[in-house]
């Protein structure tokens, strides 16, 4: 499948209990992008019959998304070169948020060009770190070809579809 395990859990929500399960793309299959719906589809696929035996109401496999937390080694090696955002447990150089080009780590330090010049904050003090998410983009996109792209595929009309107070579909 070329998809590696992120995460389990079993949470209890409001509708039931929920086996969350999070994929990634394996960084080797050569292939770009992250994880489609296809992935997810056939992740679920390949599962249900590993957790037969599991008292769930909803299985859900999900992509960690664009802003999964860096965590493992393997995470911090792919941010290399990547803009992120820190937020630490207590100030460090006199702030507790920082954001900047991940220049390095190591398994005690991550150094970063933030506005100001370069930092080297303690991994330790690290409450999350994240890609950073710039919504600068969204100024390229063309909002009537989203439009023509849902149209074509799916018969959406984005103008006429809203919700109610309950959350129920009014069109």
């Amino acid at each position: 499948m070329g998809d590696t395990l992120v995460d389990v859990v079993f949470v209890n929500e409001p509708h039931g209990a929920v086996l969350r399960v999070t994929i990634d793309r394996a960084a080797n299959t050569g292939e770009g992008g992250g994880v489609t719906l296809s992935d997810c589809e056939a992740f679920h696929r390949a599962l249900l019959p590993l957790v037969e035996s599991i008292d769930y109401d909803t299985l859900e496999v999900e992509s960690p998304g664009a802003d999964r937390p860096i965590q493992s080694e393997a995470d911090w090696t792919k941010a290399v070169g990547a803009d992120i955002e820190i937020n630490l447990y207590k100030a460090e150089q006199g702030a507790k948020h920082w954001h900047g080009r991940l220049i390095s780590f190591t398994s005690d330090s991550v150094a970063i060009d933030a506005p100001g010049g370069q930092r080297v904050l303690p991994r330790r003090s690290i409450a999350i770190a994240r890609p950073w998410i710039s919504l600068d983009s969204l100024n390229e996109i063309n909002l009537s070809d989203m439009e023509s792209a849902l149209d074509t595929e799916s018969d959406l009309n984005i103008e006429n579809y809203t919700r109610d107070t309950d959350g129920n579909r009014r069109d």
